[in-house]
């Protein structure tokens, strides 16, 4: 070892620093004029199909990333269209919902001004037949009607109204009922 150390010496510190720069020199020539006559002639070696791989896997993620972000986007839309659209549903519903409520009640309302009226015409009826047959009546007829005025009165006092044309029809069926009782 004493020997190299004594042949180095010799060359010259300046000589050694020399050959190295002139070795590093020649070892990046070599590798430029490598990749130089490679691409030139379309060689392929190991590290530029590493890095071409490197470089379209790069490129696929790009890509791959833009179109999540489009379908990010895509769902947000949609998402807020379907938010407004089930907002005018739930309007459509509620509007439809009040349509039906108040088309219930005028039913209601109808069928409540069919039951006055079936009984006022009950009870009327049946004073123009006790007027026109002598008073001849059975008992369950007699019950009937009352059941009937009853509901009648009940009806128009929940309803706010008058009652003017039962009133002295009813008073007579009762004075003929009375009357058959005492027969």
């Amino acid at each position: 070892m004493i020997e190299a150390y004594e042949r180095l010496s010799s060359l010259g510190f300046e000589n050694i620093i020399l050959i190295l720069l002139l070795s590093l020199g020649l070892g990046v020539s070599y590798f430029k004029a490598k990749d130089y006559i490679c691409e030139r002639f379309g060689i392929e070696t190991k590290r530029s199909l590493k890095e071409k791989k490197r470089d379209e896997e790069i490129e696929k993620l790009k890509k791959d990333y833009d179109e999540l972000s489009k379908s990010i986007d895509t769902i947000k839309e949609d998402r807020i269209h379907d938010r407004e659209q089930s907002f005018q549903i739930q309007n459509h519903l509620t509007n439809n919902f009040s349509q039906v409520t108040n088309a219930l009640a005028d039913i209601k309302n109808d069928i409540l001004e069919e039951k006055i009226e079936r009984k006022r015409w009950n009870i009327l009826n049946f004073a123009d037949e006790l007027r026109h047959n002598d008073g001849v009546a059975d008992n369950e007829r007699y019950n009937n009607v009352f059941r009937d005025y009853d509901d009648y009165e009940r009806i128009i006092r929940d309803k706010g109204l008058s009652n003017g044309y039962v009133e002295e029809s009813i008073k007579f069926i009762r004075l003929k009922y009375q009357e058959m009782l005492n027969d």
